[in-house]
């Protein structure tokens, strides 16, 4: 019988055929007696599931036979003259009440299916149908299908059909033999009830297109059960390489017999090149099973091992001392950047990691794509010369290909660069990716004097995706002599990309710069400049002890030196502790621009070297403030300059200020030093109910000639009452503000 399957769709689907009943002999022949049977076989059958449809169907052929077994065991032969769906057969009678009825014959009972060869991708041509008839009570007439088992007292086995669908990994375009395992014997390679480990199949020239192998496997017509908890293990061997992945099953599975079984890995990543595998100290590479890391040379290995297009799977057993040895190779920094790595530190330390070379992306990942995670690396030197560089990666994701870090800290490191972004954690933060708790501590970040249009920073130079911060701290010193953007946390926001910060902090050191260019060289101890309309946020973020020294800068911020504009989102954020000197354009919080609530400046001294000084604010043009202020241990030290004022230097146009107080020490001699606002040099959108907290300065200092201050209006000047009390008749939010005692403080 020769069996022909047209399938139109893959699914788990029944092969069940049935086939008319014919009548049953009134006497069985004598034994030995040669005796004819017949069978017929139904037409076409279209079993439906799912949607989808199956086609089976079956034909006689020239060289069938059935073995038939009772007591007595005998083959009968097909005669000539049969057709497609109906055949005589032919042979000594069997002696017996009960019978099994095999085909093809004897053989179903030898069937080593892990003999089976599969020519080219996708083809069918080698599937086998077997089956067996078990304990019915005649034999001179019978279909192999339930229903006709059943009438006659019997049951029916039939082999199954197992399809995979398989992306290959890149390393292997020329499968040649595929592979499944478990752990344990629940597979049958024949139909004999021995189990084994593994199924096996050869694949003889198969070339897939698109890399997908789609492989057609006949299996036992034993029912497999493989229990929840179990290993499958798939295994593609071809272009003189080994590959594997597992699959660890989240409740039982069963190969059906008699069904068509799918096997389907959505994705390429997560092969482990079992040739590698000596490299480590256990482990396969994949996510269940990582690769296990104790040592410098298998740390080393990494960076051989990984694979484009497919990820790789690392865990540390061991810390790692790297002191003295061969410059580090950073793991992913050639061509597309699409080796992925899942690296999991495990609470471990890497010692010494040293890049001082010329490469791309000096850093431990290189271009992170993947993951890093519960690792410390500590003393790292690294020099980035013309590349973006820092500790962990030159650049944390890029192009689509999203990194990961959480549980990252870099201890005692000296970064360098001459022309990109460097950063104590990163150059360049490029994919929309998460960083939680991970910190920087004791880091020294220093650009080349003669670098110009870079970043520098105490964590990342740049961020140019929406990725999301939580949770991370810095402690570090950083010099950016003659570049553009500089930051105690980050350099800058550089393209238009919803980046957030929650819960960040910059803990201490020092951020100096000093480019010659008043206008445009953002210094701060948080970040040093936000593009517009990027729609950033920062929210319970702060700076503290950080000294900013940028006498030649301009957009000077103890928390943020150039905000881009009001789109960008500071709440609940502070700097305390801090001393900041600048040129024009500084601020105890921001230097320009900025959408600020609930955020406020503390213990901090603003030393001028230029105009438009104020103690939270230095040029807020389009800027919204509400609900913030400037303490009393607050120093704004004007010296001779213009525009300086306890909470802003200078009023422009589009200013929206409601709802904050300044108790800051003001002293100045140049034009222009108010309480409040030091000059109004253009008409505010609106400044209202807010105080300015001292004895001599009026509200504003300064107005420009032919500017209005009728925006300004219902304001507090002087030192009369408390402020809390001037707040409570202005109607500030008891939700937001405590004014219980004599100086307002935000809940």
């Amino acid at each position: 019988m020769k069996t022909r399957y047209t399938f139109i769709a893959l699914s788990i689907l029944a092969a069940a055929i049935s086939c008319t009943k014919t009548e049953q002999l009134e006497l069985q022949a004598p034994q030995g007696d040669l005796v004819t049977i017949t069978a017929t076989l139904p037409e076409d059958v279209e079993i439906k599931g799912g949607g989808l449809k199956t086609l089976l169907s079956w034909t006689w052929n020239s060289g069938d036979k059935i073995t038939v077994i009772g007591e007595t065991t005998e083959t009968f032969n097909i005669k000539p003259g049969f057709t497609a769906k109906k055949a005589e057969f032919e042979g000594p009678a069997v002696k017996g009440s009960k019978f099994t009825i095999l085909y093809p014959g004897q053989s179903a009972l030898e069937s080593d299916w892990n003999t089976q060869v599969q020519n080219g991708n996708d083809n069918m041509d080698h599937l086998k149908y077997e089956a067996s008839l078990t304990d019915v009570d005649d034999y001179t007439t019978f279909a192999f299908n339930s229903e006709w088992a059943e009438e006659h007292g019997g049951s029916l086995k039939q082999t199954g059909v197992l399809v995979f669908t398989i992306p290959l990994p890149v390393e292997i375009t020329k499968p040649d033999t595929l592979i499944m395992s478990c752990d344990d014997a629940v597979f049958y390679a024949g139909n004999k009830d021995e189990k084994t480990k593994s199924l096996k199949m050869a694949l003889n020239e198969c070339t897939p297109e698109d890399s997908v192998l789609v492989a057609w496997m006949t299996t036992s017509w034993n029912e497999v059960t493989v229990p929840s908890g179990a290993s499958l293990v798939i295994n593609i061997i071809g272009n003189d390489r080994s590959m594997s992945r597992d699959v660890i099953l989240s409740k039982d599975a069963f190969l059906k017999t008699g069904y068509m079984n799918t096997f389907t890995f959505s994705g390429k990543s997560g092969w482990t090149d079992e040739a590698v595998n000596a490299h480590y100290a256990g482990g396969k590479g994949t996510k269940a099973d990582p690769w296990i890391v104790k040592t410098a040379d298998q740390l080393r290995a990494i960076a051989g091992d990984l694979a484009e297009g497919t990820f790789r799977y690392y865990k540390m057993d061991a810390d790692i001392d790297l002191t003295g040895g061969a410059e580090w190779t950073p793991l992913n920094n050639e061509n597309e950047f699409s080796k992925g790595i899942e690296f999991d530190g495990n609470g471990k330390t890497i010692k010494g990691l040293t890049v001082t070379s010329n490469v791309p992306y000096p850093s431990f990942a290189g271009v992170l794509y993947g993951s890093i995670k519960d690792v410390t690396f500590e003393d790292a030197v690294i020099e980035g010369n013309e590349n973006n560089a820092g500790v962990v990666a030159g650049y944390i994701g890029t192009s689509g290909k999203v990194g990961n870090c959480s549980g990252v800290s870099v201890k005692n490191a000296t970064v360098s660069g001459s022309g990109k972004n460097v950063g104590g954690f990163a150059g360049v933060i490029g994919a929309d990716g998460t960083i939680s708790d991970c910190h920087v501590d004791g880091a020294t970040v220093t650009q080349n004097a003669t670098a110009t249009g870079s970043s520098a920073a105490g964590f990342a130079g740049s961020v140019s995706a929406a990725a999301k911060f939580s949770n991370c701290t810095v402690k570090a010193d950083v010099s950016n002599p003659a570049s553009y953007y500089t930051g105690g946390f980050i350099g800058q926001i550089s393209a238009a990309v919803a980046a957030s910060f929650e819960n960040c902090a910059f803990l201490g050191g020092t951020i100096s710069a000093g480019r010659s260019n008043a206008g445009n060289s953002p210094v701060a101890g948080f970040i040093g400049r936000v593009n517009k309309n990027s729609h950033a946020s920062f929210t319970g973020c702060y700076v503290d002890g950080a000294t900013v020294t940028a006498p030649l800068s301009g957009r000077i911020g103890g928390f943020v030196g150039d905000a881009g504009d009001k789109n960008n989102m500071f709440s609940n954020c502070h700097v305390s502790n801090s001393t900041l000197s600048g040129a024009q354009h500084l601020g105890g919080f921001v230097g320009t621009y900025a959408t600020a609530s609930k955020c406020y400046v503390e213990t901090t001294t603003l030393n001028a070297n230029n105009a438009n000084t104020g103690g939270f604010a230095g040029y807020p043009e389009n800027s919204v403030f509400s609900d913030c202020y400037v303490a009393s241990s607050v120093v704004v030290n004007g010296g001779t300059f213009n525009a300086v004022g306890g909470f802003m230097g200078i009023c422009k146009a589009g200013a929206t200020i409601t709802n904050c107080f300044t108790a800051a020490s003001v002293s100045g001699t140049g034009t222009g030093v108010g309480a409040f606002i030091g000059n109004v040099d253009a008409a505010p959108a609106s400044i209202t109910k807010c105080i300015g907290w001292n004895p001599t300065l009026e509200f504003y200092g300064a107005v420009k000639s032919g500017v209005s201050t009728e925006k300004i209006t219902d304001n507090y000047a002087g030192t009369e009452g408390s402020i809390s009390s001037h707040a409570t008749t202005f109607g500030w939010s008891t939700d937001i503000w405590d004014l219980s005692g004599d100086t307002p403080k935000l809940k």
